[in-house]
């Protein structure tokens, strides 16, 4: 696994060009545009405690972010006006650097740099689509008294609930 210094150094050489004030804008532009992408694909609040829990987490702004760019949502391509998609994930990756959140600047690193030379495949854009809409297929690992109980229970919740990212689970 890559260190965030070095993440952040690729980051920032993909917007080397991009001045700070235009780079901040930005930012913000794509966490407010992520987060109110999750408002609308969560749909209503729940009535269960679980469903509540799994209703108030925002997933990564990445894969929010993927979901979007797959969609070839305008809001989208307005924001980034001009801008590639490795160029708005670094963008994101800085951010959550600044946010302190690691596990998201690991989720966002692998993206941005596989955009970076080629278009991201379409099955990949389709299981984060899956993955957010909680229609992915998980499949069954052998039950096995050789793995630990406390995997077992995680896989079990994630199982239930559909969503792989920490914090919902």
């Amino acid at each position: 696994m890559p260190s965030l210094a070095l993440i952040e150094t690729e980051a920032q050489r993909l917007l080397r060009r991009l001045p700070e004030s235009r780079r901040r804008t930005l930012q913000a532009a794509l966490i407010e545009l992520c987060e109110k992408h999750w408002l609308e694909l969560r749909g209503p609040q729940p009535e269960s405690s679980l469903a509540l829990a799994l209703w108030a987490v925002t997933p990564p702004l990445a894969d929010l972010f993927l979901d979007l760019y797959a969609a070839g949502n305008a809001r989208l391509d307005n924001t980034l006006h001009g801008l590639k998609s490795a160029q708005g994930l670094a963008l994101l990756v800085l951010a959550e650097i600044e946010r302190g959140n690691e596990a998201d600047v690991h989720i966002t690193h692998e993206p941005m740099m596989a955009s970076e030379s080629a278009p991201l495949p379409a099955a990949w854009l389709e299981r984060i689509a899956s993955l957010l809409r909680g229609t992915l297929e998980i499949p069954m690992p052998h039950h096995h008294d050789a793995h630990p109980p406390l995997w077992r229970a995680l896989y079990v919740i994630v199982a239930h609930i559909r969503r792989f990212d920490l914090p919902a689970v």
